[in-house]
């Protein structure tokens, strides 16, 4: 184990190091792809006619009986029809298999839905066994379609000979058919209102089906704000608990020295009102403590020895006769 070890180090650290980190990366390409490499070994590719591709998009799930089995690879516009190449994990399509584009709901994102029948395995699902999707775009333009077929003035006149023709039941029925006839007469009035309320309608399905993208990347993003919402939660959460006990052990601590903090917190306010009283002085030795220094400084900054001025050291009366004593004491006898 040494030998092996003393060699281990004596190798180049470069290579060694990129050695490792490509293998890094290939491991974490893998393990990012191995739905992918699963699919390809084990799944089975097939392709499905449609009229319409009806917002369905690649990488969209494949369910069978509401289960998950596969992903959509690729939708392409073939001649006049659209084709949706789809795999399949484990699932036989037989020859009378059939195929729909369904949502989980009106705006939802949409799936493949099939379903597996007859005997063999076939490769592609006709155009006659597929149904493109319905949905709320779809139905508000059949609204919109079918009441602006509506004859409002004939609806009206009908209803009014109905209310005529009535007229010799008895009285219950006759209210009855009077509030149907002012029924009528309220629609033909608000002809005008229920025809803009229709062609709004249809704009609105027309936005709807221009922001269809929009709305799913809408959904899309707020489950994962919710998701992150969530986390931060937690995150809160255990804040909150570690601040507890934090707080809790702190109120231990002042327990258990309670005494001794006591002392100490009074030995502390004595030395605060001991400063107080010597504030002034404080403020009188600081203030002045700048002209010391800088004369302690020009005392000893000129060298290795200290300059100093005594003041009436000689008597200033002996200051003229200093220089013939000097004199005097250097001639000879």
């Amino acid at each position: 184990m040494r030998f092996l070890s003393q060699h281990f180090r004596e190798r180049n650290q470069v290579q060694v190091g990129l050695v490792g980190a490509v293998a890094v990366i290939l491991l974490t390409t893998f393990a990012l792809n191995i739905g992918t490499l699963r699919s390809a070994l084990l799944g089975a590719d097939h392709t499905a006619q449609f009229a319409e591709s009806g917002g369905l998009r690649p990488g969209d799930d494949v369910r069978v009986s509401g289960l998950t089995v596969g992903s959509v690879d690729k939708v392409e516009i073939v001649a006049e029809h659209v084709e949706i190449a789809f795999t399949l994990d484990e699932v036989e399509v037989g020859s009378r298999s059939k195929a729909a584009i369904k949502s989980d709901n009106a705006l939802g994102r949409r799936y493949l839905a099939v379903t597996p029948a007859g005997a063999g395995n076939a490769d592609v699902i006709p155009l006659a066994r597929t149904t493109s999707p319905y949905g709320v775009t779809d139905a508000l333009s059949d609204l919109t379609e079918t009441t602006g077929e509506i004859d409002v003035d004939q609806l009206a006149a009908s209803l009014d000979s109905v209310s005529s023709v009535l007229e010799a039941t008895p009285r219950s029925l006759r209210s009855t058919v009077n509030g149907v006839g002012r029924l009528s007469a309220s629609i033909a009035e608000r002809d005008q209102q229920l025809q803009e309320l229709f062609a709004r309608a249809a704009n609105v399905s027309d936005v709807l089906a221009e922001r269809n993208a929009e709305i799913t990347a809408l959904m899309s993003d707020s489950a994962a704000f919710f998701a992150e919402l969530q986390a931060r939660r937690h995150q809160v959460h255990q804040l909150l608990v570690n601040t507890t006990a934090a707080a809790t052990q702190i109120r231990g601590l002042i327990k258990d020295n309670e005494d001794t903090l006591g002392s100490t917190l009074r030995e502390l306010d004595g030395v605060i009102k001991l400063l107080e009283r010597n504030k002034a002085s404080l403020e009188y030795g600081l203030k002045h403590l700048g002209g010391f220094i800088r004369s302690l400084g020009e005392a000893v900054g000129g060298g290795p020895f200290f300059y100093a001025y005594l003041q009436n050291l000689v008597p200033a009366d002996l200051a003229p006769v200093i220089p013939e004593l000097v004199s005097a004491k250097g001639e000879k006898p």
